[in-house]
């Protein structure tokens, strides 16, 4: 190895380790509003996480949890760290593939500004300092390395690297089949196309390989029968486990096609580019005109990758939700032609405007990492996890709780496993109870419970298993009280969550003053959607503990804890807060303060209701 190569290795690494601090910087402290905690807890139970199960991730945290140093938490943030830099150093060696014999210093720069570009771009950046960004990150590292090798096959076809190909296609298919199964015409293409050699193809022997890449779904039926404390779906039989992988515990998950959630991804997709990648999205025109110039198999490559996978995911992800996650493919290609606009620089002719071009091109990649390290240091976000504390604060010893959503579920995984809190509260997560095999845990956890389930009736099966569990302990539900009118079972407002009715008038506690309430000013996490509605939820409690007060005929109480309501952020209108302030008052002989407030629910008419 000449010195030259030398230096170019360690200032890959140097560039590496520098993002690596960046991320290590801004990580969670505990985990995302998401489902890192239901990672984080299956990779350290080994446990069966949510479909389709993500084995590799299960597998691959379990080992970082046994070598990383801190938390449960940060040993799995940590991994989606480690697999972000790992994708960054297979683009870098893709890159410097594509340049072919181009050995100086302008391929090493191309290939750098391509590590840059990827590992400050905003969604890259938001996924590798969380713990479910490790599902995403790993599939990008295969989706790399699958580049890597078409590259390759692209020259001259080989029987090692295609088979490789399909053994590593199917790795990424046993980690997130649904983002990946739309690059399967990029897989198909590069071996249809590759140029011929002596002797066959074997595409027989390639299904093999394919086949080989999707065993580590065999990991779901061993746990299953291997008593994990976390068991999505009890893939225990062949015909469990295809309906997890397969997702069908989620049908109905996607809308019905309609113009309005083709806006919403096509503004998710634009979003990835700008701001994403800032005014740097720019130079990808110049970078696709030079890659054009310097290799034009790896041009159709990355287009026809580019384009695949982008437009597969604003046609086919039929959810209006926030989904930068699966456009980090997007990204990737993005990364590259941005990069190769730096070699387009490089070559330019005139020595004053190339040093003002690779001026303002720097300055941009400087104001993007800079931007996106402000906007995703969550360093401090303890949201998700301070409102899974509050909640195990709230119920009365040995009762049970009835989860509702992924802002309760999924943090009480990682709480109660791995922290070993609140032992004694048992927990019933209602959507499962829809399933055959939701209704048997059920039974397993309540033995001498004897009450009616029924099959696709989660609602019904909620009603029978309160009121049936109502006549042995207390009951609490993360349910909204609408829920409650349609199981018809009274509910009373009790902290953050609801308590089920069994005939005694406990006396009102405080619960607000012992909550924690760190972060939910911020701007920056407030304005995330899943955050609001997450914290909306401590406004929307007051508001109804504020309401037991007043039914119980003390309007001083209840005026403290309205007006403690319109002081919480929120995502909704105020309009019921100002009226049930109004009657306060009104019941509390306050004449003016009453209109006051009414005056105020009157200028809310018309403005968005609470999601």
């Amino acid at each position: 190895m000449n010195k030259k190569n030398i230096l170019y290795s360690g200032l890959v690494c140097l560039t590496l380790l520098v993002i690596f601090q960046f991320y290590l910087r801004c990580m969670y402290p505990a985990y995302n509003n998401d489902d890192s905690p239901e990672t984080i807890t299956s990779a350290y139970t080994l446990g069966i996480a949510h479909p389709p199960g993500y084995p590799l991730v299960t597998m691959l945290g379990k080992i970082s949890s046994l070598i990383l140093p801190g938390s449960p938490a940060f040993r799995v943030n940590t991994l989606s760290s480690l697999l972000a830099l790992l994708v960054l150093l297979s683009l870098f060696c893709t890159v410097r593939a594509v340049t072919g014999a181009d050995k100086t210093s302008s391929a090493c720069i191309t290939a750098m500004a391509a590590v840059v570009a990827l590992g400050f771009s905003g969604a890259f950046y938001g996924q590798a300092i969380e713990a479910k960004g490790a599902v995403y990150t790993l599939n990008l590292l295969f989706l790399s390395l699958i580049i890597l090798v078409c590259i390759r096959l692209l020259k001259t076809f080989s029987l090692k690297p295609a088979a490789l190909l399909f053994y590593i296609y199917g790795l990424s298919m046993a980690n997130h089949w649904q983002s990946m199964l739309f690059f399967l015409p990029v897989v198909l293409a590069v071996y249809a196309l590759s140029p011929p050699a002596r002797g066959k193809k074997h595409p027989l022997g390639m299904a093999l390989f394919f086949l080989l890449g999707l065993t580590p779904y065999l990991f779901l039926g061993i746990r299953a029968h291997g008593n994990a404390v976390m068991n999505h779906g009890d893939p225990s039989t062949l015909q469990a486990l295809f309906a997890h992988v397969l997702r069908f515990n989620y049908s109905g998950e996607f809308r019905p096609f309609s113009m309005s959630i083709l806006v919403f991804q096509l503004k998710e997709f634009t979003r990835v580019l700008y701001p994403g990648f800032f005014m740097l999205i720019l130079f990808a025109v110049a970078g696709l005109l030079q890659l054009k110039k310097r290799n034009k198999p790896a041009l159709m490559l990355f287009t026809f990758s580019f384009l695949v996978s982008s437009l597969a995911t604003i046609i086919f992800f039929r959810r209006a939700q926030e989904s930068s996650c699966y456009y980090l493919p997007a990204s990737y290609f993005a990364a590259i032609f941005i990069a190769f606009s730096a070699a387009w620089i490089l070559e330019y002719r005139s020595p004053k405007a190339r040093k003002a071009f690779f001026c303002i091109f720097a300055a941009l990649a400087a104001i993007m990492a800079f931007k996106n390290t402000v906007d995703h240091d969550m360093s401090e976000n303890y949201l998700a996890y301070d409102y899974c504390d509050n909640l195990l604060l709230t119920p009365e010893k040995n009762a049970v709780y009835f989860a509702f959503s992924d802002f309760d579920s999924m943090p009480l995984y990682y709480q109660q496993y791995l922290q070993k809190k609140r032992p004694d509260l048992k927990i019933v997560r209602s959507p499962f109870l829809a399933f055959a095999w939701g209704i048997k845990q059920f039974h397993g956890a309540f033995p001498g419970v004897r009450t009616d389930m029924f099959l696709n009736k989660p609602g019904l099966n909620m009603k029978n298993a309160v009121a049936a569990l109502l006549k042995e302990t207390l009951v609490y539900g993360g349910y909204p009280f609408d829920v409650t009118e349609k199981i018809g079972i009274k509910h009373f407002q009790s902290g953050i969550m609801l308590e089920a009715f069994n005939g005694v008038n406990p006396p009102l506690r405080d619960y607000f003053k012992e909550y924690s309430y760190r972060g939910i000013y911020d701007k920056n996490y407030v304005s995330d959607d899943d955050n609001s509605a997450l914290i909306s939820n401590y406004a929307g409690a007051v508001n109804n503990y504020a309401g037991a007060f007043l039914a119980k005929g003390n309007p001083v109480q209840a005026i403290k804890y309205y007006t403690l309501s319109l002081l919480l952020p929120y995502n909704g209108s105020h309009r019921g807060f100002y009226t049930n302030l109004a009657r306060a008052y009104e019941m509390n002989n306050e004449k003016e303060k009453s209109a006051e407030y009414m005056k105020l629910a009157g200028g809310e008419c018309g403005k968005g209701n609470a999601r």
